[in-house]
């Protein structure tokens, strides 16, 4: 009896412990929109949320090639259309570097990465007002 009471309490603990993950909020989609003429990095996340101040994006990294990380706090997330966080970057001599990586951290869920190649950017001729 014992040993079923043990089978019943792990299978008890198991399904109050797996559901959890699906309550978290983790980061949508991740665009950039490089600006070569203004030398700007234009970023924009994707991050529904019911509550900006409980479910938010807490901290973005910004790595561009040897440069050093850039990182970004949040205490909150911005009320906006369509839930996205929006964020621009001067980086000197833009269209000489080559990969830019974005790490989005939500505060609950798990944290989303992307990776682009600016030159793909380059050869598409996209012009900045097409970020927003």
């Amino acid at each position: 009896m014992a040993g079923l009471r043990n089978i019943f309490k792990a299978v008890l603990l198991l399904v109050l412990i797996l559901p959890c993950p699906a309550y978290s909020q983790p980061a949508g989609k991740i665009d950039i929109l490089p600006d070569f003429q203004n030398n700007i990095l234009h970023i924009k996340i994707k991050h529904l949320t019911s509550n900006p101040f409980r479910y938010y994006i807490r901290m973005v990294d910004i790595i561009i090639d040897d440069l050093p990380m850039i990182r970004k706090f949040y205490l909150s997330q911005p009320i906006t259309r369509g839930g996205y966080v929006y964020i621009d970057i001067p980086v000197d001599k833009l269209s000489r570097h080559k990969t830019v990586i974005i790490k989005a951290y939500p505060k609950q869920g798990v944290m989303k990465e992307k990776t682009f190649n600016l030159d793909d950017f380059k050869k598409s001729g996209q012009k900045p007002e097409e970020a927003k």
